[in-house]
């Protein structure tokens, strides 16, 4: 793909994920069930027809990080608006959530959420990391 296409590939595709982004923060205040969360998101994608997609889809994570580049860098917030952005589409990906121990006698922990789209993690980055985390959430749950 030419750089100028890719360039306006992006671009409609940051035009679909800012407004996204900016109602998951709103709703990350509101709502701390991450659950309940996930269920509006999903309950809002089935009432619009899917659009038609932009380009990449491995371009998703990375224009989506440009919503919250500026004011938040919460993988939370980054994976949620891409769930929904994702689910907008007509798509069926996976939230997932998980934690893992940061200090050998596991008196610490981390978190972590990201997107996966057909049991991969849909941002690179996210393929070498994953595998320290225990699996704690994944929506829709594996059927």
């Amino acid at each position: 793909m030419s750089q100028v296409r890719r360039t306006l590939t992006d671009g409609r595709m940051f035009v679909a994920a800012l407004p996204m982004s900016l109602v998951i923060r709103r709703a990350l205040r509101r709502h701390r069930d991450l659950r309940e969360l996930l269920a509006i998101v999903d309950a809002k994608a089935i009432r619009r027809p899917p659009r038609r997609w932009w380009g990449e889809l491995s371009r998703a994570p990375v224009v989506v990080g440009w919503c919250f580049r500026l004011a938040d860098r919460s993988c939370i917030g980054r994976s949620l608006t891409a769930y929904a952005l994702l689910r907008r589409q007509g798509l069926k990906p996976s939230f997932v959530s998980g934690v893992a121990s940061v200090s050998p006698r596991g008196t610490g922990l981390d978190g972590h959420a990201w997107v996966e789209l057909d049991g991969t993690p849909l941002d690179p980055s996210d393929r070498e990391v994953v595998s320290r985390f225990r699996e704690i959430l994944r929506h829709p749950e594996r059927g």
